[in-house]
């Protein structure tokens, strides 16, 4: 049954084209603006653990990827690695948080 299910995902993934043919997601960002704060941007408290960084990084990605979103999510992207790697090293985010 489980595999059953796989294969009917995979084709289904195969007859979409991909993450290079998926249409255009309606939340790609038409227009990025420069957040206060990292935390603003990823949407997370400033007091957050790494695991709830982690995952709004992965679920911001997600929506705003180049190959999703195309070239007005490039920007946007970029961001978000500059903001997850700031804040996914502690030292570096205790020094960031002091600014």
């Amino acid at each position: 049954l489980i595999a059953e299910a796989r294969k009917k995902r995979r084709r289904q993934r195969r007859n979409a084209g991909g993450v290079a043919r998926r249409e255009r997601s309606s939340s790609c960002p038409t227009e990025v603006r420069a957040p206060m704060t990292y935390y603003e941007l990823l949407g997370v408290p400033q007091f957050a653990d790494h695991s709830v960084i982690k995952h709004a990084y992965h679920s911001k990605m997600k929506s705003c990827h180049p190959d999703v979103c195309g070239e007005q999510g490039a920007e946007m992207a970029m961001l978000l690695n500059e903001a997850y790697a700031l804040l996914q090293v502690p030292e570096t985010r205790r020094a960031y948080d002091l600014t």
